[in-house]
């Protein structure tokens, strides 16, 4: 998050988009607990929606909603990676 908050400052927008993309994808995808050595003593929950999925939809509409991204909004790059995973 701190190269990303760097990025922001520099407005670098490649940076920015590298960096989504990155946290973006991480948060996709499925983390089994039971495989962490720290974790896995405990039970997995079966559901619907991943706790990754729940942070990824509320970084997507923080991403949107902040003032300080506005100049991303119109980077190409920047509209697909939304599109993308803003389903």
């Amino acid at each position: 998050m701190a190269h990303f908050q760097l990025a922001v400052l520099k407005k670098d927008e490649n940076r920015c988009i590298e960096l989504l993309t990155s946290m973006f994808e991480a948060m996709s995808t499925k983390w089994n607990i039971n495989n962490s050595p720290l974790y896995r003593h405990i039970k997995a929950k079966e559901d619907n929606v991943s706790m990754g999925e729940q942070f990824l939809h509320a970084l997507i509409a923080g991403v949107e909603n902040d003032e300080e991204l506005e100049f991303l909004r119109g980077n190409p790059e920047y509209l697909k990676l939304i599109s993308r995973y803003g389903k």
